[in-house]
C-alpha cells in the first residue's frame, strides 16, 4: 500500500537532532580560522591567485566598463578590493563568506561530526581537494559549492532555522547566484530536483521531504540582483552575456559539427550564408583558439556584431542535426565531469593584469610582482602539475565512490544521506552540463564543485560505515 501523498512524513534520524549551538565569540574564532585556512594557497603566493577574466572583474570599480562577454555581479563582489584600495579585501570577503558557509553546514548538516573524524575530515578538504585554491583566487568560482550547501541548508534544515539566520542564508545564496550566471541556472534545476524529490518521498522513495520556499527566495533574489548589477554598468537588461551563443557555436567547430554545417550550407543556394563562409576555410579546429587567437572573428565582425547571427547559426545546426547536437552535448559534459585540474592558469599574469594592479591597486604592485605566481611563465613551470597528481585522482575516485554512496543509500534507504548525496551528485552533474556544452569544458569549471563531491562522498560513506558499526536500523536515515 502507497502511503498517503499528502500526510508528514516523519524526519529521519540525522535531522531531529538539534543543531550545536554556538557563542558568538566561538562561532566567530572557527570561521576565522576556517579563513584563514582557505587562503593558504594565496598567503603562500604572497598575493591573491588571479586568473585571465580577473582583470574585467577587478577594474569594473574603476572603469565601470564591462566587456560583453562579462557579466557585473562579481565585479560587484570585487568592489571590496576597490574599496580597500587592495585585491586582499576581495579575497577576505569572498573567503569569510565561504567559510561562514561551511560552519553552518557543519553545525546543520553534520552536527554529529567532530573531534578527530572532523580533523581528519578537514585535512583531507585542505589538503587533498581543490578547496582551498579555489578560494584563494579572485574569481566567481568560489561560490559554486556554497550555493549548493545554502540550497540543502535551506531545503532540509528550514525548521531549524530562526529567522535572522534563514533570510542570512537566502541573502547568501542570492548573492552567489549573482556572482555568476550559471549559479543562477545550476539552482534552479536544483530547485527542481529538490522538488521533484519531495513529491517522491511522498510516494515513499528514500528522500527526505524538503521545502522549497528558501530556495526559491535565494535564486529569485539572485535573479534580479543579476538583472540589476548588469542594467546598473551597461545600461542592458539582461541574464546571460549576449555572447552565449557565439561560445557554443565556438565548441560545436571543436565538436566538427560547426564545420559541417558550413561545409553543406556556405555558397549553396537557397541556404542561409553563415557570417563565417568566407573564412571557413581559415578557422582552427580548437574553441579557445577561435575565440581569442584568430583572426577571422575579428573579419567577421568581432564580439560586438557576430553573436547575435551565430545565435541563427545555432538554430539552424539544431534543426538541421539534431541527433548530432544532442551527441555533442553529451560528449561534451561526460568530458567536463572529469576536467577537473586544480590551479588552471597558474602562471605569471605580468602582461594580463599587470597594467591594472599598477593603476588601479598601487599600494599591491610590489606584492603582485613578488608572488610566486609571476615567477612561472608557464602553468608547467609551477608546482601546479605535481598538487594535480594528487587532487585529480583523488576527486575522481570520490566522484565514482559519490555515485556508489547515492546506490547504497537508497537500497538501504537511509533517507538523509541518500538525500545529500543525491543532490550534490545533480548539482554536479548540472554544472557539468552548463559548463561543457553551453560553453566549454574546463578545469576551473569542474575544480569549482570537485571538491563538494569529494566531501560529501568521504562523508556520506563514513555515516554509513558509522550505521553497520552502530547496528542502527537504517529506516532512521
Amino acid at each position: 500500500m502507497k502511503p498517503d501523498p499528502n500526510s508528514p512524513l516523519p524526519t529521519p534520524a540525522a535531522f531531529t537532532t538539534p543543531p550545536d549551538a554556538f557563542g558568538w565569540a566561538r562561532s566567530v574564532g572557527i570561521v576565522l580560522a576556517l579563513s584563514v585556512a582557505l587562503m593558504l594557497p594565496a598567503l603562500w603566493n604572497g598575493y591573491p591567485v588571479l586568473y585571465f577574466d580577473t582583470v574585467d572583474y577587478v577594474s569594473m570599480g574603476f572603469t565601470w566598463k564591462l566587456p560583453i562577454y562579462r557579466t557585473a555581479g562579481y565585479g560587484f563582489l570585487a568592489l571590496a578590493g576597490w574599496a580597500a584600495h587592495t585585491l586582499w579585501a576581495t579575497l577576505i570577503l569572498q573567503v569569510v563568506i565561504a567559510a561562514y558557509v561551511l560552519f553552518e553546514s557543519w553545525r546543520l548538516l553534520t552536527p554529529d561530526l567532530r573531534g578527530w573524524r572532523l580533523a581528519a575530515l578537514l585535512a583531507f578538504a585542505f589538503t587533498l581537494t581543490s578547496l582551498p585554491w579555489v578560494a584563494s583566487t579572485i574569481m566567481p568560482d568560489i561560490f559554486t559549492a556554497p550555493a549548493v550547501l545554502l540550497c540543502l541548508m535551506l531545503a532540509l534544515r528550514d525548521e531549524a532555522l530562526t529567522p535572522a539566520r534563514r533570510w542570512t542564508f537566502i541573502v547568501l545564496l542570492g548573492l552567489a547566484c549573482m556572482a555568476h550566471p550559471t549559479h543562477v541556472t545550476m539552482v534552479a534545476g536544483l530547485l527542481a530536483c529538490i522538488w521533484v524529490m519531495s513529491v517522491l518521498a511522498r510516494r515513499g522513495w528514500p528522500f527526505v521531504p524538503m521545502r522549497v520556499g528558501g530556495v526559491a527566495a535565494g535564486m529569485v533574489l539572485g535573479l534580479i540582483l543579476s538583472l540589476a548589477t548588469n542594467w546598473m554598468v551597461t545600461g542592458r537588461v539582461f541574464l546571460a552575456p549576449r555572447t552565449t551563443p557565439l561560445l557554443t557555436f565556438a565548441v560545436l567547430l571543436e565538436q566538427g559539427l560547426g564545420e559541417r554545417y558550413l561545409a553543406e550550407t556556405c555558397d549553396k543556394p537557397g541556404e542561409y550564408q553563415s557570417v563565417f563562409c568566407p573564412y571557413r576555410n581559415d578557422l582552427p579546429d580548437e574553441a579557445n583558439q577561435f575565440l581569442w587567437h584568430n583572426g577571422s572573428l575579428w573579419k567577421a565582425g568581432g564580439w560586438e556584431k557576430v553573436p547575435p547571427k551565430s545565435a541563427e547559426d545555432l538554430k539552424i545546426i539544431i534543426k538541421r542535426y539534431p541527433l548530432e547536437f544532442l551527441g555533442s552535448v553529451v560528449r561534451l559534459t561526460a568530458e567536463q565531469l572529469v576536467v577537473i585540474r586544480t590551479g588552471e592558469g597558474f602562471r605569471t599574469m605580468g602582461g594580463f593584469i599587470d597594467k591594472q594592479v599598477r593603476e588601479f591597486y598601487p599600494g599591491d604592485d610590489a606584492a603582485f610582482n613578488r608572488a610566486h605566481q609571476q615567477n612561472y611563465p608557464e602553468i608547467w613551470d609551477s608546482p601546479i602539475p605535481a598538487i594535480n597528481w594528487v587532487h585529480v585522482p583523488v576527486m575522481l575516485a570520490c566522484l565514482l565512490l559519490l555515485v556508489g554512496v547515492v546506490a547504497m543509500a537508497l537500497r538501504r534507504r537511509e533517507k538523509a544521506t541518500a538525500t545529500i548525496a543525491t543532490l550534490v551528485l545533480l548539482a554536479y552533474l548540472g554544472n557539468a552540463f552548463i559548463c561543457g556544452a553551453v560553453s566549454n569544458p574546463a578545469d576551473r569549471y569542474g575544480s569549482r564543485l570537485a571538491w563538494l563531491t569529494a566531501l560529501t562522498a568521504v562523508l556520506m560513506l563514513a555515516k554509513l560505515l558509522r550505521r553497520d558499526v552502530a547496528g542502527t536500523p537504517s529506516a532512521a536515515g
